[in-house]
């Protein structure tokens, strides 16, 4: 995670219209941005056992 007050990486991503209404009304009633959406689901998927493997396998841990 970014350390607060510094300054982090702009990702673009393109959404199909249904996910992008979806997201956008579920971070709205959450009262929590788009990006704090995106990366709480990616942390999620990097913990999945397939990314975990290929961390542990290519020594990406420290990136």
């Amino acid at each position: 995670m970014a350390e607060k007050g510094k300054k982090t990486p702009e990702v673009r991503v393109y959404l199909p219209d249904d996910l992008n209404k979806i997201v956008r009304t579920i971070a709205a009633m959450r009262d929590e941005s788009i990006s704090a959406i995106v990366t709480q689901a990616l942390e999620l998927w990097l913990i999945q056992p397939e990314q975990q493997e290929l961390i542990d396998r290519h020594n990406l841990e420290d990136l």
